[in-house]
């Protein structure tokens, strides 16, 4: 099988939504943590709760949403570790999604988080720009998406950044 390649040549760091408009909350963002039976977080104070670890046919899923705009939203999904590259565990949720009408790609590549092997998948649908990590952590899968509409996502990507970054296994401190 072939790899598939970036779609952007800018580095993940360098590249920007080229989205404007007023943001729904202030940059900068303060994260407050949250310790599950399964995973731990760094999640946007205020943020409430949708899914608290609910079990999916193939990971536990954690949803938060932003009560002052439901546009914004991040999901964690954890499962045992695949062993397989971020790359490989992106590769079907990137081809299931790429069907979706209205969807376009502004980067998939290798992703921007410190101190782990991650893949990053940034792309627009209708009315929303979202931002996907993929990473493997002590013995768990991890999956972070952090969805907004369009106007505010240069807004929140930093903080969709700084919870995935935060994302952790329970079971290893």
């Amino acid at each position: 099988s072939t790899s598939p390649t970036p779609s952007s040549s800018s580095p993940p760091s360098a590249r920007r939504s080229s989205s404007t408009g007023s943001p729904t909350q202030p940059v900068g963002t303060r994260l407050v943590p949250y310790d599950g039976a399964r995973i731990t977080a760094s999640i946007p104070a205020g943020w409430t709760i949708d899914e608290n670890e609910v079990q999916k046919p193939s990971e536990v899923e954690s949803k938060w949403s932003n009560p002052a705009d439901t546009a914004d939203y991040l999901l964690i999904d954890e499962r045992p570790a695949t062993h397989l590259t971020p790359e490989q565990d992106a590769a079907p949720v990137q081809a299931s999604t790429e069907q979706t009408s209205g969807y376009h790609e502004i980067y998939y590549g290798a992703g921007d988080l410190t101190g782990v092997d991650s893949w990053m998948w940034v792309f627009g649908l209708p009315e929303a720009e979202r931002i996907d990590y993929f990473f493997e952590k002590c013995s768990s899968t991890f999956g972070v998406l952090g969805s907004t509409g369009t106007d505010s996502f240069g807004q929140l990507r930093s903080t969709f950044r700084a919870v995935a970054q935060s994302v952790g296994s329970s079971t290893c401190r």
